[in-house]
């Protein structure tokens, strides 16, 4: 009879290993993986595309702050939104846990070029901090 329970014990034991050994790897393993040989000064496109790279903006404008119609300006304050795939930055979920997003720092990925020009004062950058 211990033999017997010791047997199903072990049985169990090692199912239960099997089912957690599924070569399912962490968060972090994810950001190695996918950051080791990123480099974000350079557009993510695959090396064999051609195709345009296409990078969506959306203003939204939240309230016109001043009009001056002697300079024949207006200020305001706007939303943009920026969006564009990334796909050196693609995993699939179910290696990594279900993990379908990470955080991941601005400075650390590709962001585009964004001029703002016809201005009042000299051309300037959107900065993304």
């Amino acid at each position: 009879m211990r033999f017997e329970v010791y047997f199903v014990y072990l049985l169990v034991v090692c199912a239960l290993d099997s089912l957690g050994d599924n070569d399912a790897h962490t968060e972090y393993d994810l950001h190695k993986r996918l950051f080791q040989q990123y480099n974000s000064n350079s557009i993510p496109r695959s090396m064999t595309s051609s195709d345009p790279f296409h990078v969506g903006i959306e203003l939204y404008l939240m309230s016109i702050d001043e009009i001056n119609e002697l300079r024949q300006t207006i200020a305001i304050t706007a939303f943009l939104e920026i969006e564009w795939t990334d796909s050196l930055l693609i995993w699939e979920p179910l290696e990594y846990f279900n993990v379908t997003s990470i955080n991941v720092k601005v400075k650390d990925i590709w962001t585009p070029d964004i001029v703002l020009r016809r201005t009042l004062d000299k051309q300037s950058d959107f900065m993304v901090e």
